[in-house]
């Protein structure tokens, strides 16, 4: 699970284009985040989402909270709410398929 979590380094540093934020905004946004923790903790109304993902051996993984989660281990924070999804299950027909896709197109998860 604890793959992909965000650093203060690379917190709102999203290198798609589409979504790339200035530096100042950047800061800015972690500013905000890391104030909330420092002065009102982990807000349980607002849980973690884990997406999981048990069929063609792809992991679970963290899908919504990665800042949360880093700032929930800098500020010693044990307890967080959870919410867990799970990913639609594909019938066996076209398992081989998608197996043979992830073969061509040599997908690694990361």
């Amino acid at each position: 699970m604890e793959r992909n979590i965000k650093t203060p380094d690379t917190a709102y540093n999203w290198t798609n284009p589409r979504w790339r934020l200035s530096e100042e905004k950047r800061q800015e946004r972690y500013d905000k985040l890391y104030n909330s923790f420092k002065e009102n903790g982990y807000d349980f109304n607002f849980p973690m989402h884990i997406m999981l993902c048990r069929s063609m051996g792809v992991k679970d993984k963290l899908n919504q909270g990665h800042h949360r989660i880093m700032f929930c281990k800098l500020h010693a924070i044990n307890e967080v709410s959870t919410k867990f999804i799970s990913s639609a299950y594909m019938p066996p027909v076209f398992q081989p398929i998608l197996k043979r896709i992830i073969a061509i197109t040599n997908y690694k998860q990361v």
